[in-house]
């Protein structure tokens, strides 16, 4: 319905003013969105809708850290009514699903644009990747995941093949997030990893995500899972436009955003730009709280919502 896009933009971001930054996904129902029922009719996009049978929507942000993309919304006619307490609860148990199968679906799904398989393709992923059976052992890894072992003690490969976490109340969580489906959802909308602290002064973001088959290792049920790290240690490569469309940026805190993606520190950052470590202290204080992070680790892990090239190498 592109000649309502105007009402659809302003129901957008009416839907995102509803929305808290904290990671459940919040169910946020038509009504809201006017100031009156009778108002709400009013509206062009919803009188269109009526002439198809739809007069009541409920909407969800299934990406937090991006406003602008992977929202959900269910509809209902006016026989139906408003959507019951039983399908809000039914719903808000798929929802983080959802959002976790978009944000990690991602990656595998460029690859296979790329190649013919997943296991031909993963050493293209700038992310650590491995494939795990039933009992938590590696099938299968790419070289990012090798180097992150290897050069990280918080993980390691075990005698029987298994990923081990120094940390045990980290191994607990990453435990329950192999062995239990439910465990998937925790993140709600911003499904982003368990974080492991590092010797390297950066972040190991731990994810896992259930896979039951793999053609290229046999048709065997696999009911195993394949575990993704992200390294927000190393330099990532940033096309700064949309970050700054969705939240408002300065030019300065653009370029700041970019210093950080490379991996600079801010003393780093005032040497090249030529301003003082306070000026850039006051900056990336300044785009961290724009983009409701706590600290760099968390914007790093932000930053690979806006460009696949931080995620794939380029494909020989």
């Amino acid at each position: 319905m592109h000649m309502f896009k105007a009402n659809e933009l302003r129901e957008q971001r009416q839907l995102a003013a509803l929305t808290d930054w904290k990671d459940p996904i919040d169910i946020v129902v038509d009504s809201a969105l006017a100031d009156s029922e009778a108002a709400l009719e009013a509206q062009a996009n919803v009188q269109a809708l009526m002439t198809y049978g739809i007069r009541h929507r409920t909407f969800g942000l299934l990406d937090k850290d991006n406003r602008a993309r992977a929202r959900v919304s269910v509809q209902h006619s006016a026989e139906h009514g408003p959507m019951t307490v039983e399908e809000t609860e039914t719903l808000s148990q798929i929802l983080p699903h959802l959002a976790k199968s978009l944000q990690l679906g991602q990656p595998s799904v460029q690859l296979r644009a790329l190649e013919a398989g997943l296991i031909a393709a993963i050493d293209n992923l700038a992310i650590g990747v491995c494939v795990l059976d039933a009992g938590g052992r590696i099938i299968h890894s790419n070289s990012e995941f090798r180097r992150q072992v290897e050069s990280h003690a918080e993980m390691s490969v075990d005698a029987a093949g298994r990923v081990r976490l120094r940390n045990g109340k980290d191994q607990l969580a990453l435990d329950a997030l192999r062995e239990g489906p439910l465990a998937h959802g925790k993140f709600g909308a911003r499904p982003r990893k368990e974080a492991l602290g590092t010797a390297q002064d950066g972040v190991l973001c731990v994810e896992v995500a259930p896979l039951g088959s793999l053609a290229e290792i046999g048709s065997t049920p696999l009911s195993g899972a394949v575990l993704y790290s992200v390294d927000t240690s190393r330099p990532s490569e940033l096309d700064p436009s949309a970050l700054r469309q969705i939240y408002g940026l300065t030019e300065a805190e653009a370029e700041v955003a970019e210093q950080i993606a490379a991996g600079r520190t801010n003393a780093e950052m005032a040497d090249q730009r030529g301003r003082s470590v306070a000026t850039v202290n006051s900056q990336v204080k300044s785009l961290l709280a724009k983009t409701n992070c706590a600290n760099r680790t968390q914007f790093v892990r932000l930053l690979l919502n806006f460009s696949p090239n931080v995620l794939i190498r380029s494909a020989s």
